[in-house]
């Protein structure tokens, strides 16, 4: 990616993967829709660690403001089994 010019995007990989991207990559890197886990502990966030990477890399941190990776959300039964319903309902939300 680095030869064709492709920016690389860490968003939605694995935590051994952002560092393989890290350690490989000759150019700066990009997050472009994540969070901090020390904000909200979701596998999708990055650490403090991971942050600090990026900034050595000269990467590029982009936020991303759905709530799930925003905040903790308290499990909620009746919100969950009326998503379920919807999506059942409209095919999965697809087409």
């Amino acid at each position: 990616m680095n030869r064709l010019g492709m920016m690389i995007d860490v968003s939605h990989i694995s935590d051994s993967a952002f560092y393989d991207v890290i350690r490989l990559s000759n150019q700066p890197v990009i997050a472009s829709h994540s969070n901090a886990r020390a904000i909200c502990n979701h596998p999708r966030n990055l650490t403090d660690e991971m942050l600090l990477a990026l900034k050595e890399n000269g990467g590029v941190v982009q936020l991303c403001v759905l709530s799930d990776y925003v905040k903790d959300t308290p499990k909620n039964p009746a919100r969950d089994s009326a998503f379920s319903a919807l999506g059942e309902k409209y095919n999965g939300f697809k087409g």
